[in-house]
């Protein structure tokens, strides 16, 4: 069996530095969507998580036994998870040793974002649904040719619909939520094997940007039909079908805007791109002074509170440069050992 997962594993991936470009912008709108910017909300929350899970399917490749996939998941993935799932709740755990501190380790364990009332995998539970997508991947689930492929997608998106309106949801499970992320993972590992457009506009950064403002613009406005899309919820809006193509509206969007920008190799920008788990579990503890501060400035309602917490949100993720670097050098579990470039 492994011989044979030896055969079809997929090969290492080149290194782009848009991917770069891709996942820090994307970070940015993960921390900009948590300020619930004014008028802006449902915009951002509809493609900020799918961009991640698109990004993960360029990047995911079954490894060559299930022994190599448990190796490298647990140093990239399950370790950084469980020790920041646990740094972020231990305040929580030693205050309610009588009971409620089992609740939080069950909701860590089983990817519950709270358990009775508990935390769990939180603003993590990112992590623990990309782990089960790649358990599908490394089984050949998602190995049997494009035309397979888009029908595991389609049928996943349909358990997403009946998923979003069952009694389930209210768990806020990432197991659950897997149903939704599926078509965003499955595009990406789909991307990376026929449809590359690495190149397409390399020299024409005009074209590129124009074209990503039109499709920003009209995310925009669908978005606003739609609703907002919380996906730790296994939330899809008011429209499944016009979820997925908002979604990938943006994704293409943000994709051209990174190649726009690929010809920037800046090391705070490569130092950054290893830093994503510590962003997605600890940008709160930046987000609530900012929120306290912006609010001396402009309120919720303000037509400036869009503004000034996009900018806040580039700022804390720069914030986070120093604090990779250091983290990397130091304590390199929680960056999943992951090397700067």
């Amino acid at each position: 069996m492994n011989q044979d997962i030896a055969v079809t594993a997929m090969p290492k991936r080149n290194y782009y530095v848009w991917i770069d470009w891709l996942r820090n912008l994307s970070m940015a709108m993960i921390v900009w969507g948590h300020f619930f910017p004014y008028a802006f909300t449902s915009f951002v929350y509809s493609f900020n998580v799918p961009v991640f899970f698109f990004l993960s399917g360029m990047l995911a490749r079954r490894e060559s036994s299930w022994g190599a996939f448990l190796k490298k998941n647990l140093r990239t993935l399950i370790i950084p998870y469980v020790i920041i799932c646990l740094v972020k709740a231990v305040a929580y755990i030693f205050k309610h040793l009588d009971g409620g501190a089992f609740d939080s380790v069950i909701g860590i364990v089983c990817g519950f974002h709270t358990y009775n009332g508990a935390p769990g995998a939180k603003l993590l539970w990112f992590v623990y649904t990309l782990f089960i997508l790649k358990l599908l991947l490394q089984s050949k689930a998602l190995s049997f040719g494009h035309i397979a492929n888009a029908i595991v997608a389609v049928l996943s998106a349909v358990a997403a619909y009946f998923y979003a309106s069952s009694a389930m949801a209210d768990m806020q499970w990432a197991i659950g939520n897997a149903f939704l992320a599926l078509p965003f993972f499955v595009a990406g590992i789909e991307y990376e094997k026929t449809m590359k457009l690495d190149g397409l506009f390399s020299g024409n950064k005009i074209v590129c940007l124009c074209a990503s403002l039109l499709l920003l613009i009209s995310v925009y406005f669908a978005s606003s039909w739609n609703g907002t899309a919380y996906m730790y919820e296994g939330s899809y809006g008011s429209n499944i079908f016009l979820f997925y193509g908002i979604a990938f509206a943006a994704i293409l969007a943000f994709m051209l805007i990174s190649m726009s920008l690929g010809e920037y190799n800046f090391k705070a920008n490569r130092i950054l791109a290893i830093g994503g788990l510590l962003v997605l579990g600890f940008q709160y503890d930046f987000i609530h002074p900012f929120r306290k501060l912006i609010a001396v400035f402009a309120s919720q309602e303000s037509l400036l509170h869009p503004l000034i917490t996009f900018v806040a949100s580039f700022v804390i993720l720069m914030l986070f440069i120093p604090i990779t670097y250091l983290v990397e050098k130091y304590i390199p579990i929680l960056v999943g050992k992951r090397k700067i470039r």
